[in-house]
C-alpha cells in the first residue's frame, strides 16, 4: 500500500466518523426536543370538569388505603371527581407515567398536584381553586 492509498483511508474514515458524529448529534437533539415535549405536556396538565371548570382527578390503586379515604373524603363532600385506577386500566398507567406520578394517590385539582392524602390540605386547594365552598 503506498502513501496516497494510506491518505485515502485515513480521509475516508474521518469523513465516515464526521458524519457518524453530526448523524449521532441529531439524533440526541430530537430525542431531547421530544422529552421536553413531554415534560411540558405532562406538567401543563389540567384537569377540566363537564361544566368546563376545573375539574378533579384521582390515580388509584385497589389497595390503597390512602386512596379508598380520599375518594371518601371527595365524596362526602360532594365534590365530583374522575378516577384513574392503575390496577384496572392500562390507559390510566400511560396517563401516570405521562405525568411522572410516583405515587398513590395522585390527586389533580385544576392544575394542582397533590401526592398522597392530606384532607386539611386538599381541602384547602379545592376551596382555593372555587370547587369547594
Amino acid at each position: 500500500m503506498n502513501a496516497e492509498s494510506s491518505n485515502r483511508d485515513i480521509s475516508t474514515r474521518k469523513g465516515l466518523l464526521i458524519i457518524a458524529i453530526v448523524v449521532a448529534a441529531i439524533a440526541l437533539i430530537s430525542l431531547v426536543r421530544h422529552w421536553s415535549q413531554a415534560d411540558a405536556t405532562a406538567s401543563g396538565v389540567a384537569v377540566i370538569g363537564e361544566d368546563g371548570h376545573q375539574g378533579v382527578a384521582i390515580f388509584t390503586t385497589d389497595t390503597c388505603t390512602y386512596c379508598a379515604a380520599a375518594k371518601q373524603f371527595l365524596a362526602e363532600k360532594r365534590v365530583p371527581f374522575t378516577e384513574f385506577n392503575l390496577d384496572q386500566s392500562v390507559k390510566a398507567r400511560q396517563v401516570f407515567g405521562m405525568l411522572n406520578g410516583r405515587g398513590v394517590p395522585l390527586i389533580i385539582v385544576g392544575q394542582q398536584r397533590l401526592v398522597g392524602f392530606d384532607p386539611g390540605l386538599l381541602q384547602r386547594v379545592l376551596k382555593e381553586q372555587g370547587i369547594l365552598r
